[in-house]
């Protein structure tokens, strides 16, 4: 994922960044551009078991409240739409951007 987003211009990013809110540890993210508060998330398979799954929702939840925007991708992504991954990815570094210079 990283080196698909490297290799498209998207950089540059940090990867396993740690977002704060408040003084607070709110979570780790596996790439990210914090000053647009933009996070891209590769999710393996582990994902889908229930217990991964109900941790996900609370620490996409707490990113959220946090103000940060996660997107979220498969290793299908990646691999058989890479194009389309990095559109999304793309659109959503111009939306952040755009939302910051408002600010």
């Amino acid at each position: 994922m990283r080196l698909l987003l490297l290799d498209a211009g998207l950089g540059p990013l940090t990867a396993q960044h740690e977002v704060r809110a408040g003084g607070r540890f709110v979570a780790r993210v596996d790439l990210a551009w914090p000053a647009l508060r933009l996070a891209v998330e590769y999710d393996g398979d582990h994902h889908r078991e229930r217990a991964h799954f109900r941790r996900d929702v609370g620490r996409l939840n707490a990113l959220r409240a946090a103000g940060w925007v996660v997107l979220r991708f498969t290793a299908d992504d990646v691999l058989r739409r890479p194009d389309a991954t990095v559109a999304l990815v793309r659109q959503a570094l111009a939306e952040r951007r755009a939302t910051a210079a408002d600010h």
